[in-house]
């Protein structure tokens, strides 16, 4: 080609039998760049900075389809290379674009890929693998763990499982159409994932269970039109065996949970109400009593005070049962009710805890009244919790505080105390079920590790969060969230 409109002046033999009877010889390249077939518009392009450029450049082996009048086109590769071309003075005065085959390497690389993709596929014994035609539908290539489960599945000898097509090599135990998962795949480019996928062999009375995966392949380019659809899959039968059997058992646990709960509730119920009486019977006979009599009395009156605190802590214990089986059930319903006021009840807690033991707690809140719709009882549960867990895990001679604040569209709550702290290790699982810190300050407290679990998922369910920030021998201090109406 040559002058600044890069005329094309000639083409060797092979160049011009490409073109049939087309005459291209004296156009400019910009007429004829359809010669080039897909590549065109980058060899213009290249062209023209070669030429103005004085520099050689290159277009990567490129796959180009050549059309045919009554066939399918021919595909072959082509590499390009262009370099400039000089008159006698040294100036650039023209181009010279070389079209290099390929299409013989590409085929022997393809042969290698093919050869590598059949020994891990010979050796996958653990997974079923398999890659099918895109055009066809039919089965290319297959692991031995494949073929074996293919043939048994549908009645086929194995050496006539390669080539089937994807409709006959189906499992027809899976959930999704035969269609479903392939034109999935196909179209979205994304994995299409099953991830208990359920194989019953005719022979056997166990099903098998497999994490199973369809996968485009792209010939090239990842936007480049899909060749392959690869199929791989893990049996995880033994897992998922596993998975059920501890879902089983949860179940069973959760189960006894709420019968036993149920069943102790009524002997309970009976003793509390008859202890009531009898401490209020005590409580007039000790006032009626002469001094040694009163004396008597008044040791009674404790024995039965005793008696009630203990009653009332096994109350607390078949309601931390009976909340957690409602948890695990979501069956666990909030009575919300308009205008309840944050502060008056944390504040109604923090008086409870006052009158009962000699600690200092104090509540700091800028607002007397949080309205919101909440459920009173329960948020009256999330309080009593954090308050006696400040109380039961930090020095008897150190302050307790509460303290309520409003930010943007929620309400802050938090109880501090000037404990040992919790390590970075405990804090991770501080809201999971039945978990408790071990360490000398907690060797003494009562408590099967529910509380904070289930106050966490009471402020859930209201729509805020619980959370915790602690540092050891410093203190630590539990927050949580309430969304506030707009």
């Amino acid at each position: 080609m040559r002058g600044p409109n890069l005329v094309i002046e000639a083409c060797n033999p092979r160049f011009t039998r490409l073109f049939g009877s087309r005459v291209v010889q004296g156009r400019p390249l910009d007429e004829i760049f359809d010669v080039f077939w897909e590549a065109g518009r980058s060899i213009i392009s290249l062209a023209r900075e070669v030429y103005y450029h004085d520099a050689a450049r290159t277009i990567p082996r490129m796959l180009i389809r050549f059309p045919q009048q009554q066939s399918e086109p021919v595909e072959s590769y082509f590499m390009y290379t262009i370099v400039p071309t000089h008159d006698a003075t040294g100036r650039v005065s023209g181009i010279v674009i070389y079209a290099t085959g390929k299409t013989e390497q590409r085929a022997r690389e393809i042969e290698e890929e093919r050869a590598r993709l059949r020994l891990i596929f010979d050796h996958a014994n653990a997974a079923a693998m398999t890659l099918f035609d895109v055009q066809t539908t039919a089965l290319v290539m297959a692991s031995p763990r494949y073929v074996e489960i293919a043939a048994r599945l549908h009645g086929l000898e194995e050496s006539s499982v390669i080539g089937r097509k994807w409709h006959e090599l189906y499992p027809p135990s899976f959930s999704e159409p035969v269609d479903t998962s392939w034109n999935t795949a196909l179209e979205s480019r994304a994995p299409f994932h099953l991830s208990e996928a359920r194989i019953k062999l005719p022979e056997i009375e166990q099903e098998t269970i497999w994490d199973w995966t369809l996968t485009s392949i792209p010939n090239g380019k990842q936007d480049g039109p899909v060749h392959f659809m690869l199929v791989s899959a893990i049996e995880i039968t033994e897992q998922a065996r596993a998975r059920e059997e501890v879902e089983r058992l949860n179940e069973l646990r959760d189960e006894f949970l709420a019968r036993a709960s149920h069943e102790l509730r009524t002997p309970l119920t009976a003793i509390l109400g008859n202890a009531e009486l009898l401490q209020l019977y005590l409580t007039h006979q000790e006032t009626a009593s002469v001094n040694d009599a009163g004396q008597h009395f008044a040791q009674d009156l404790q024995t039965v005070d005793r008696m009630i605190h203990q009653i009332q802590r096994l109350n607390k214990l078949i309601d931390d049962m009976l909340d957690i089986t409602r948890l695990r059930n979501d069956v666990l319903q909030l009575d919300k009710q308009q205008n309840v006021n944050i502060v008056e009840l944390a504040l109604g807690v923090v008086e409870q805890y006052r009158s009962a033991t000699s600690r200092q707690i104090s509540l700091e809140t800028k607002q007397p009244a949080i309205a919101g719709t909440w459920d009173e009882d329960r948020l009256e549960q999330v309080l009593n919790n954090l308050v006696s867990n400040a109380i039961h895990y930090s020095p008897a001679n150190t302050p307790v505080n509460v303290s309520i604040a409003n930010q943007a569209d929620e309400v802050i709550v938090s109880v501090r105390n000037q404990g040992q702290g919790i390590s970075e290790k405990d804090q991770t699982h501080i809201f999971d079920r039945f978990y408790r810190v071990h360490n000398e300050e907690t060797l003494n407290v009562d408590g099967l590790g529910l509380g904070l679990y289930i106050a966490s998922k009471l402020i859930t369910q209201h729509g805020g969060r619980m959370w915790l920030e602690s540092n050891l021998f410093k203190g630590s201090v539990f927050s949580f969230s309430l969304p506030l109406e707009k």
